[in-house]
């Protein structure tokens, strides 16, 4: 597959942009063991947004998770012990994932611990979000890589994830 180009990088809640090295650029940067962090765990609905310069078609977007700790952040509200999944969306707007949203694919992990997660997400867009839907939630992961091809990690590999529900193969 072929990786697109991330330009930049921006968060809904940049408390950490500034502080503690865990800015939205952390998240694009090729590196999977550091972070970026959007701050307050109490956010409503925060949102990572990755700019790639222009419009592209986007087929697959893999999220790589924290190593260290804090995998179950993802899809988990841990105040409410809730799983609310997460949101990949591609848009032509750099406001906010919900106005102008092109595409819109859902996922969730119920077993709170995954290291990488593969979607099909296919749309054509300049920008492509990670949101976390609900309230008292964090983004809080290592890196997000986008790729224009139609063939995902488990074809190329030949193998069938084990948990069909986890994946989007088609459009919303």
């Amino acid at each position: 597959p072929q990786q697109l180009p991330r330009i930049g990088a921006t968060m809904f809640d940049t408390l950490f942009n500034d502080q503690a090295g865990h800015g939205a650029a952390n998240c694009i940067d090729g590196v999977d063991n550091n972070l970026c962090h959007s701050g307050q765990v109490n956010t409503n609905e925060p949102w990572l947004m990755i700019d790639m310069g222009a419009a592209y078609t986007v087929y697959e977007v893999d999220i790589y998770n924290r190593a260290d700790c804090c995998q179950e952040r993802l899809s988990w509200n841990i105040a409410n012990n809730a799983n609310l999944g997460y949101e990949i969306v591609i848009s032509n707007t750099a406001s906010d994932p919900v106005t102008g949203a092109l595409v819109t694919c859902a996922f969730n992990d119920a077993t709170r611990t995954i290291d990488v997660a593969t979607h099909a997400c296919e749309g054509t867009g300049r920008y492509v979000y990670l949101r976390l839907p609900g309230a008292q939630r964090v983004v809080n992961i290592a890196e997000v890589k986008i790729y224009s091809s139609t063939t995902s990690n488990y074809l190329r590999i030949g193998a069938q994830p084990s948990n069909l529900a986890f994946y989007n193969w088609g459009r919303e």
